[in-house]
């Protein structure tokens, strides 16, 4: 079907299409210059990064977990890395007062705030994150300030949290995938069942752990026992809970070494492996066999030790640690 239109109509829609055409450009225009940040404000944000990349490199060499800060640092955007280590903290300080949206935007969106102007130029904004930009760059003063601030802090804790316990290959390599990770890490299950018995073992950062790792493994699989590991992400969780504090390693008892009543040469073989790990700390809820070594019975009733329960009935039966006593009524404790 073709329609016939007069010249006058032909006129009106020329009009028309170029009115809503530059209406569409202006839009456009106003929508690039809100979400894209000038290249000179990029440009003060990288200058005021550097300063801080020597303190931002040993924290995250010390396994403090700073998001994804690790990640740019071993690709050497060191200037992203440090941005997306201390951004996450400045709403919670003067920042996040004098900037509300700051803190509307919290720890993840202040860590996307630093990668998009470090690694994207700036670009790509949303309206509350360039109004953020913007504030901080204004109050240039106070950001160099209160980055600073945040700056000690991770210096004071790389220092405490750095040990000078030498690492293999085995604790190198393992350092390096607990400092990426965001959970527990899984070393080995036990051969056969669980006894319902656990060891910790005190660790509170990533150093200790990594040790530990390499000490422990070659025992633990000897045994055929579990071991649990704690990333850096799973510390920093930790090291704010009394209950948890200090579980840096667990090891899971398997039956068959109750079954063949070997726990106490266990135990020996694992004391003799760290006897130069000298780390000392109550962990709670735990009966403290030396002063970094601790167990107790995880279960909600006693069960036969040497035949133990498998997986999905150590699930139904687990009972969380509270801090209370290291075992239940009634039930035999295979170390004393």
């Amino acid at each position: 079907m073709k329609y016939i239109l007069t010249e006058k109509q032909y006129s009106f829609l020329l009009e028309q299409s170029s009115y809503e055409k530059g209406i569409w450009d202006r839009s456009t225009a106003m929508l690039n210059k809100m979400s894209n940040l000038d290249p000179h404000t990029v440009a003060d944000f990288l200058s005021i990064a550097t300063f801080f990349i020597p303190v931002v490199g040993p924290a995250i060499s010390a396994g403090i977990s700073l998001g994804d800060a690790a990640l740019y640092y071993k690709e050497g955007d060191k200037k992203t890395a440090t941005m997306v280590a201390l951004f996450p903290f400045l709403p919670f300080g003067k920042i996040g007062k004098l900037i509300p949206n700051a803190q509307k935007l919290g720890k993840e969106g202040m860590e996307n705030l630093a990668k998009k102007i470090g690694k994207e130029g700036g670009k790509g904004l949303t309206q509350i994150e360039r109004e953020v930009a913007d504030g901080l760059i204004k109050n240039k003063e106070i950001l160099n300030q209160e980055m600073k601030r945040i700056s000690d802090d991770l210096l004071k804790n790389s220092k405490r949290t750095i040990s000078e316990l030498p690492l293999g290959n085995l604790g190198k390599d393992f350092k390096e995938l607990a400092s990426k990770q965001t959970g527990w890490i899984q070393a080995t299950n036990p051969i056969g069942n669980y006894s319902g018995w656990k060891f910790h073992v005190y660790a509170d950062n990533l150093d200790e752990v990594s040790f530990l790792y390499e000490k422990l493994l070659p025992v633990v699989n000897q045994h055929g026992a579990g071991m649990k590991l704690a990333s850096s992400q799973v510390l920093d969780r930790l090291a704010t809970n009394v209950v948890q504090k200090g579980k840096g390693v667990t090891i899971y008892l398997p039956s068959n070494v109750v079954a063949k009543n070997s726990q106490r040469e266990f135990l020996k073989d694992v004391q003799t492996v760290l006897k130069d790990y000298k780390k000392s700390g109550q962990i709670s809820g735990d009966r403290m066999i030396t002063d970094n070594i601790g167990y107790r019975y995880e279960l909600s009733k006693p069960i036969n030790g040497a035949r133990g329960v498998d997986i999905k009935q150590y699930q139904s039966l687990y009972k969380a640690n509270e801090g209370g006593g290291h075992n239940i009524p009634g039930n035999p404790d295979l170390f004393r």
